[in-house]
């Protein structure tokens, strides 16, 4: 797609970064590192994701550092604590993340002064470095999360950021994705209460696609 930079953010792992940024480099790829970290308290059940990258070999240390804290609290997933991550923020950058995110569950339930005091929180934390991350997809909910987050970025003056939430390479795709996460939840495709994707849009879009979003 001619891109010059891209990020992997893999969900609660940093293994495939060494293979990523070879691959990258090679190709003449700026290669970004990050994570999908599942932040939340170590005796809590409830746990929210959300997005760091390194913008430095500071950074990738710290993110490393968080990663190994967040085996250590390893509670249904591997998690980062928040006081870990004010410990150890010099160098990373943050995107307030997908409808995983602990402002979107609010949004969702409803709790919008919830929703903002988190916001609060991280920008109070990593100042410019934390970013309010808007995606283009079918969801009617993130249609109306945008929306939220389009009046709270200009409120809080916090800056936006579009991302694609990318969980394969091309849009047909889908149905190999999803034979993929019938065999990884052990369900068939016949099941009513399996995890799918609603729509076959979280693939690597072109930038004219999300522009027309």
């Amino acid at each position: 797609q001619g891109e010059r930079a891209v990020a992997i953010t893999d969900h609660g792992t940093c293994l495939k970064h060494y293979e990523f940024y070879k691959v990258a480099t090679a190709n003449g790829i700026k290669p970004i590192l990050g994570c999908e970290f599942y932040c939340g308290e170590e005796d809590s059940k409830e746990y929210f994701h959300l997005i760091v990258l390194a913008k430095d070999n500071t950074g990738l240390k710290n993110m490393y550092n968080l990663m190994y804290l967040a085996h250590k609290n390893f509670y249904r997933k591997p998690r980062v604590r928040y006081c870990d991550l004010e410990k150890h923020k010099e160098g990373l950058i943050v995107l307030s993340a997908c409808l995983g995110s602990e402002t979107a569950r609010a949004f969702k339930a409803g709790r919008i002064d919830e929703a903002i005091n988190t916001m609060k929180f991280f920008k109070r934390t990593f100042g410019e470095d934390y970013y309010l991350e808007i995606q283009p997809n079918s969801i009617a909910l993130q249609k109306d999360y945008n929306l939220f987050l389009e009046r709270a970025y200009k409120e809080l003056e916090i800056e936006p950021v579009i991302t694609v939430d990318s969980h394969y390479i091309n849009k047909d795709d889908y149905e190999k994705h999803d034979t993929l996460l019938c065999i990884q939840t052990k369900k068939k495709k016949t099941d009513d209460d399996r995890f799918k994707f609603p729509s076959n849009d979280f693939y690597i879009k072109e930038e004219h696609e999300v522009r027309s979003e």
